[in-house]
């Protein structure tokens, strides 16, 4: 996956639409989209609760662009639940998609 990043890096081109799509949502300094780091305690910005291993799980099969249906026989649960468990990860991630929540995974490290 790495490797795939420093593609898009040096070429602009990735083969991996996931990780093209994730790379959209990359923070920069100064990005309006990073998650502002120096706001106003508030119920709304209290730290989410830690990523399970199941939701790591299948968040490290959707960056490889397996789709749900494939995830849901590979950790023998369903498509209900592999969705259930990605609007969990968006939650506790602060992000709005798959795309997303892979960048964010990669950027700190969640997955490899």
């Amino acid at each position: 996956m790495n490797t795939l990043v420093r593609e898009l890096q040096i070429t602009q081109h990735v083969t991996n639409p996931v990780v093209r799509q994730a790379s959209l949502y990359v923070a920069q300094p100064g990005d309006p989209k990073k998650i502002a780091q120096n706001t106003k305690p508030s119920i709304h910005n209290l730290q989410p609760s830690p990523i399970s291993r199941r939701e790591l799980q299948i968040l490290s099969l959707i960056s490889y662009g397996e789709p749900y249906k494939s995830v849901a026989a590979t950790c023998g649960i369903t498509m209900d639940t592999v969705a259930r468990h990605l609007k969990n990860i968006y939650r506790k991630m602060g992000v709005p998609n798959n795309a997303a929540a892979v960048a964010y995974a990669l950027r700190n490290g969640l997955i490899a």
